[in-house]
């Protein structure tokens, strides 16, 4: 995986994982410029739809996690 050095992440990890759900959802209703699910083979569109699900399991799990472990998780729940 290949990492930009110099990005600053100016959102928190919550915000970060609900806007890429968003962006698979998206991707899935063919909106927008990128509109080629429909021709997925039928794997793939499976993994797609399980990323999201895991995506978001992992969120809610992480959400969980953060204010029963951190004194200040309002920092870290921000939608922003």
């Amino acid at each position: 995986m290949d990492i930009k050095k110099h990005r600053r992440w100016r959102k928190p990890l919550v915000a970060h994982l609900s806007l890429t759900s968003e962006h698979l959802m998206r991707f899935i209703q063919s909106k927008g410029s990128c509109s080629h699910f429909h021709r997925f083979p039928t794997d793939m569109m499976e993994q797609t739809i399980n990323l999201i699900k895991s995506i978001s399991t992992y969120n809610q799990q992480y959400k969980k996690w953060i204010k029963a472990n951190e004194s200040n998780s309002e920092r870290f729940l921000r939608e922003a």
